[in-house]
């Protein structure tokens, strides 16, 4: 049997430009690109979705992986890889804000530690809600989704030498505010609570002047603060989930947006 060397390139073209996409996803996406998660392994789960997706993968005959035009393809693949990665990555960076709000205003920010994750300081509350962001996002299979957007990209977007239109570039930056109207949205039970609680020291202080709000005010913060992120979870999971629905919308438009003639 013999094959030509149109019909060769198109079968590696099939395997190589969604590794290349996949891989680059994997690089910037929630839980898989975590530091303690290692980069064989993540190499391992790019092969293999790579090689589930590749019988559906149309790319242009006029391709050549091997030939000028590849650099260019490749760039496109990897910008819409990231792109992707980076809408959802935005939407648990959210959770990270609201963490670090909450902790401030309540003193548990001094309470820090190194986050395996990213590898840089991070106060227990904003650990706390991403590790409850995470569970609810393999709860609700929010993985398969990723997975299941990623393969209609394909079809949407296309193997070619044209990538993102500038309407999904300026989407993409857009969406970007969601870190933080989303951090303030989550945070936003716990603010007005402890809005109150300060309204309450400032009576106190005021009418009784002799009273020390400093060494009696900061336990009392401290203490309200774990009842306010107690009650405040329910709140923040419905919030999340929001959120991440608006997340998986946001990918399929900007599918869409970049699909379009």
């Amino acid at each position: 049997m013999n094959f030509s060397d149109e019909q060769i390139m198109l079968w590696i073209g099939s395997f190589l430009w969604p590794l290349i996409r996949i891989g680059a996803m994997l690089s910037i996406a929630p839980l898989v690109s975590q530091r303690n998660i290692s980069v064989r392994v993540r190499g391992a789960l790019a092969i293999l979705l790579a090689i589930a997706i590749s019988p559906t993968v149309t790319a242009d005959a006029a391709i050549d992986p091997f030939g000028l035009d590849t650099w260019l393809v490749v760039t496109h693949q990897i910008i819409i890889g990231l792109a992707m990665g980076l809408i959802l990555r935005f939407v648990f960076s959210s959770l990270e804000v609201a963490g670090h709000l909450i902790g401030i205003l309540t003193g548990l920010g001094f309470a820090q530690f190194i986050d395996p994750g990213s590898g840089v300081p991070t106060p227990a509350v904003g650990r706390l809600y991403t590790v409850i962001g995470s569970l609810l996002f393999l709860s609700l299979n929010g993985h398969i989704v990723l997975i299941l957007l990623v393969a209609k990209s394909f079809e949407v977007m296309p193997v070619s030498l044209v990538g993102l239109s500038t309407d999904s570039v300026w989407q993409l930056l857009e969406w970007a505010a969601v870190m933080f109207t989303g951090g303030v949205i989550i945070a936003l039970p716990a603010v007005a609570a402890l809005l109150l609680v300060n309204v309450g020291f400032g009576v106190m202080t005021r009418a009784a002047p002799q009273f020390n709000i400093f060494s009696v005010g900061f336990a009392i913060t401290i203490s309200l603060g774990f009842i306010v992120v107690m009650f405040s979870l329910p709140y923040t999971g419905e919030q999340f989930v929001n959120l991440l629905e608006a997340g998986f919308e946001q990918i399929d438009q900007l599918e869409l947006s970049s699909g379009a003639p």
